[in-house]
């Protein structure tokens, strides 16, 4: 957690729809155990805002290869990998995220 700043990317998985959303980007200090966000499954937690635009992409394989948290340099090139076949979210979640 202490790794993480303003200019840090992250993205999020849903693990029910393999599918992975992003980037986003800090907007507050990191923290554990914050409220029951998850039903406190996963307890580090990053208050955040959307990029300029999201994008979403299906993870063929599902969860299998992408780790949660912080990520090595293989997790990184494979989520950036990923994202060049994105496509630009729909229209609603980049509503929800307070984006036009």
């Amino acid at each position: 957690l202490a790794n993480i700043n303003q200019n840090t990317e992250l993205f999020l998985f849903n693990e029910e729809t393999s599918m992975l959303l992003g980037p986003f980007f800090s907007n507050g200090e990191p923290g554990l155990n914050r409220g029951d966000a998850f039903c406190r499954k996963f307890p580090a937690q990053v208050p955040v805002r959307a990029g300029r635009e999201l994008w979403e992409v299906e993870v063929p394989w599902g969860r299998g290869q992408i780790t949660l948290g912080a990520q090595n340099a293989r997790g990184i090139m494979l989520i950036d990998v990923l994202m060049n076949y994105g496509v630009m979210a729909r229209d609603y979640l980049q509503q929800v995220w307070g984006l036009p």
